[in-house]
């Protein structure tokens, strides 16, 4: 017998990303959950190999900038990181992890209080926040910046679209403000909405939504983003009827 749908749960990031996102929401067992894979950016590679150079460490960002640097070149070095799913990365992938911070400032604000090997390299993607190379080189760090990556927005898939005209609820959650933004831009609900977001960032543009129930992570990590996502699970699937608001 065919289990009954009550909620769809759309995974807007990358491929990647969303598979890992998908394996840790799928061993919460949620009862009736239906994922649908709604990929809004896709991750192109910006070169076909990545000269180190001089760098004796490097800065990563992102889990994205983890994978891009795997595929580009076979050196690794002391790195230091923004976020413990990137740290988790460079760490199983042969990089000696000297720093996990949760943020972009945070990070910054270590890097300007410890000695660390010089000079340094932050790979990470053409859009990027936290401006990290800029600020640790006006402070006095010597750093570089790689675009290793570009990150193409991508129109919403047709099974998304279904998904979002209903009749199940649906949870999007949205794991930057520029996803956030387009997922504003060209999603066009008639079914109840729950949006987990990563960030306080990321809430703001979907005010123009008008409608939809927003969950802001605890915290800027995927961790957090699956305990929103469960908490809007649970949510959606015991109210009847569109959240209101915000």
């Amino acid at each position: 017998m065919t289990q009954q749908i009550k909620a769809v749960l759309l995974l807007t990031r990358p491929a990647t990303a969303a598979e890992a996102f998908a394996a840790r929401i799928r061993s919460l067992d949620l009862p009736g959950l239906e994922i649908c894979a709604a990929p809004l950016m896709q991750i192109t590679p910006t070169h076909e190999t990545l000269d180190l150079g001089r760098a004796r460490g490097v800065v990563f960002s992102s889990r994205n900038g983890v994978e891009m640097a795997n595929a580009l070149t076979q050196e690794r070095l002391p790195c230091h990181c923004v976020g413990q799913s990137t740290a988790a990365l460079a760490a199983e992938t042969g990089w000696a992890v000297l720093t996990r911070e949760q943020t972009a400032d945070d990070l910054v604000e270590h890097l300007l209080t410890t000695d660390s090997d010089t000079p340094l390299v932050h790979i990470g993607g053409r859009e990027r926040r936290g401006d990290v190379a800029a600020r640790l080189k006006q402070a006095g760090i010597p750093t570089t910046e790689h675009v290793a990556y570009e990150q193409n927005l991508l129109p919403l898939p047709r099974p998304a679209i279904a998904a979002l005209r209903g009749p199940a609820p649906v949870i999007a959650p949205l794991f930057s403000p520029r996803t956030a933004r387009h997922f504003a831009q060209t999603a066009k609900p008639s079914v109840p909405l729950w949006l987990p977001v990563i960030s306080p960032s990321a809430a703001e543009p979907l005010e123009s939504l008008g409608s939809g129930r927003v969950l802001v992570a605890k915290a800027p990590n995927a961790d957090a983003m699956a305990d929103a996502t469960l908490e809007a699970y649970r949510e959606a699937t015991r109210v009847e009827g569109a959240p209101r608001g915000h």
